[in-house]
């Protein structure tokens, strides 16, 4: 789905722009790092080492994409994310 289109759900209500939780977010840090700590085990086939590591380095990244749009948002238009 196009940026326009979802733009045109916010527009006529069928969606409504959410901030994510900051519990959402400290879980996929939490899953991330026990990722990490499995791919240190040499028990473990490489290819399946490697994806420990991959997944864990787009959640970090995703994470991080987040709390920058909170903090672009509250800059541009005074919106504040509130974990509570």
């Amino acid at each position: 789905m196009s940026i326009p289109e979802l733009e045109n759900l916010l527009r006529v209500r069928k969606l409504s722009r959410e901030a994510p939780a900051a519990a959402e977010l400290a879980g996929l840090l939490r899953s991330a790092r026990a990722r990490l700590t499995d791919a240190e085990n040499g028990a473990l086939h490489l290819e399946s080492r490697f994806d420990l590591v991959v997944f864990s380095v787009i959640v970090v990244s995703f994470v991080v994409s987040q709390l920058e749009y909170d903090a672009v948002a509250e800059d541009l238009i005074g919106l504040r994310f509130d974990p509570r």
